[in-house]
């Protein structure tokens, strides 16, 4: 991601719950064989923290066919593989809470249909909460409410007041706001169709704009490519990368030309750089929108030049670039700006009176000169 993002404390527990239901009632599932709405009552009842609802979890599963259907279609596996599978699942999910390195389990859609079953469950919980209905709050320890994906988006929100724009583009809004309420894509950063244990993980899932989520980086997994997870730039556990990194931007013959991004001195974001690139398109998508963000330049420059003046080009090109901080993840494409300032800044640099910086100053300012 470009822009870094918080995590509501409150929602990584309540969404820890959630997964940590899904795997308690798959371990029953997995040692049982014929599932019943009583026979999930009593094994609940004698788990600790699901004790004190155990009849209205159980009920609140049957009343669905999905719920229960699925359940009982994973059920129907041999018990051992079952027992490993979950074990894995519940190792995955540990890993990726604490300490995400090494290699999580991948989902094969060819795999056996009770294993299908077991992932499609897992999914299933996810469009649960996505739901208006959401979770029932007896499901949970920490709330008496039902949790939906409404209640994360309003907290995500409140913990990130600065971020207006889409953490992994730059370049639009990520939510819109009506008399229904404010609405957002949520992403599974590693996708839910090869990481169903993740489906429900806190740190899986993080607001996008609809450009990212559907129609960029759809399925793409970040971890292709043999990338370990330790490198790949993971939400609500690092730094944004426009923190350290710029974005190339190069002159030819008059004609300017994006480049990728690099890291800057003892940035060390390589990996994310490559996720960026390979999932999301960015930088080479905004090449498309060059004329906006050339529009939005020059504003910024008739704004700035008109106030301070033109002695020093260079150093008021960059100048310019650091006042132009305070609108990362506020306004769009200010990576890209930030880029093409610092490129203008050179060009003014070496090629003085003859730079195509100069020409563009210039025509930003005329409207006000007198």
């Amino acid at each position: 991601m470009l822009h870094s993002v918080e995590l509501p404390k409150q929602h990584r527990t309540l969404l820890t719950e959630i997964v940590h239901l899904q795997i308690r009632l798959l371990r029953w599932a997995a040692e049982a064989n014929a599932l019943t709405e009583g026979d999930c009552a009593a094994w609940l009842s004698m788990k600790k923290r699901l004790a004190h609802s155990s009849d209205q979890i159980s009920s609140w599963l049957w009343k669905s066919s999905p719920r229960h259907n699925l359940l009982q279609g994973f059920a129907n596996g041999p018990t051992g593989e079952k027992l490993q599978w979950v074990n894995s699942v519940a190792k995955d999910v540990i890993t990726y809470m604490r300490r995400p390195i090494g290699q999580l389990m991948r989902h094969d859609g060819a795999a056996p249909e009770w294993m299908r079953n077991g992932a499609d469950w897992m999914r299933l919980f996810y469009t649960e909460w996505r739901s208006a209905q959401g979770i029932p709050g007896f499901c949970f320890l920490s709330s008496k409410n039902k949790y939906s994906a409404q209640e994360f988006f309003a907290a995500f929100r409140r913990m990130n007041p600065k971020l207006e724009i889409c953490p992994a583009c730059d370049e639009s809004g990520f939510y819109t706001t009506s008399v229904r309420g404010t609405r957002a894509e949520i992403d599974h950063f590693l996708p839910k169709e090869v990481f169903p244990q993740l489906s429900c993980h806190p740190y899986n899932l993080v607001p996008i704009c609809p450009l990212c989520n559907s129609a960029v980086k759809l399925r793409r997994n970040p971890l292709d490519n043999g990338l370990p997870l330790k490198q790949a730039w993971l939400p609500y556990r690092a730094k944004g990368i426009s923190s350290g990194c710029s974005l190339l931007v190069e002159l030819d013959r008059h004609v300017w030309h994006f480049g990728g991004i690099q890291s800057d001195a003892g940035g060390g974001f390589d990996g994310p750089i490559e996720v960026l690139d390979r999932v999301f398109d960015v930088p080479g998508r905004w090449s498309g929108r060059q004329d906006h963000i050339g529009w939005k330049l020059t504003n910024d420059m008739r704004h700035y030049f008109k106030l301070h003046g033109l002695a020093d080009l260079p150093a008021g090109f960059m100048r310019l670039k650091a006042d132009l901080n305070d609108n990362l993840s506020r306004e769009d494409f200010v990576v890209a700006r930030q880029g093409w300032l610092a490129a203008l800044a050179t060009d003014a640099a070496v090629n003085g009176d003859n730079s195509d910086a100069l020409l563009w100053v210039h025509e930003a300012v005329r409207p006000y000169q007198v």
